[in-house]
């Protein structure tokens, strides 16, 4: 084990590392760490030390040791089938093979794309257990190749939360009937679901 070296200057500490205290039955002292400063998988040991004022003889020591956590890794996306077109045809995403300690499990997942901005990523499936999604996706850009970027992201139950990606060529449709057909479809199936919710809603109410 080693220890860290000026801990105060060297960015870990937000808070001072030393308070005078008022003798009561009870004080709060809190150690406020700068994120991203621990190493994931690393234990630390912090101790804490009491004494009077101007003694160095009369002391109080404690202790604690945490271990920081690391985020799942080693996982794949796969994303088929490898070429398609836009609007059109179905594309499945499907992350797995990720490993985490057992009691950092389950594990909850979210998959989306995105075409040049990663920073910008269309999310096809929200946060939670399921590690796949059929879904029709829009078109990459041709000067690139119509490739589209696949990301899967994984969080275990402490927010840790790791990623990989996986490319696919997403086409421009090729008939555009076909895409106005489809649109239509999905069109017409929006008030028929909004109508049938209400009279659900309305069924109960009653």
């Amino acid at each position: 084990s080693s220890s860290i070296s000026n801990f105060a200057a060297s960015g870990y500490a937000l808070t001072p590392l030393s308070k005078p205290l008022p003798v009561s039955a009870s004080n709060i002292y809190q150690l406020s760490i700068a994120p991203n400063k621990l190493v994931a998988g690393l234990s630390y040991t912090f101790q804490l030390t009491v004494q009077y004022t101007g003694s160095t003889q009369a002391q109080s020591v404690s202790s604690v040791t945490v271990v920081v956590n690391e985020p799942p890794e080693g996982g794949v996306l796969v994303i088929t089938p490898s070429v398609g077109f836009a609007l059109t045809d179905d594309f499945t995403l499907i992350t797995s093979q990720w490993l985490d300690d057992a009691a950092d499990l389950p594990l909850q997942y979210v998959l989306a794309t995105y075409v040049l901005d990663s920073a910008r990523l269309n999310t096809v499936k929200a946060l939670d257990k399921v590690p796949y999604v059929t879904t029709k996706l829009g078109q990459g850009l041709e000067a690139g190749g119509y490739v589209v970027t696949g990301v899967a992201a994984a969080m275990d139950v402490y927010g840790s939360t790791a990623n990989t990606t996986s490319t696919v060529v997403v086409k421009q449709p090729a008939n555009t009937q076909t895409v106005a057909t489809v649109t239509k479809a999905s069109l017409d199936v929006a008030p028929v679901s909004y109508t049938h919710l209400r009279a659900h809603e309305t069924g109960r109410n009653l």
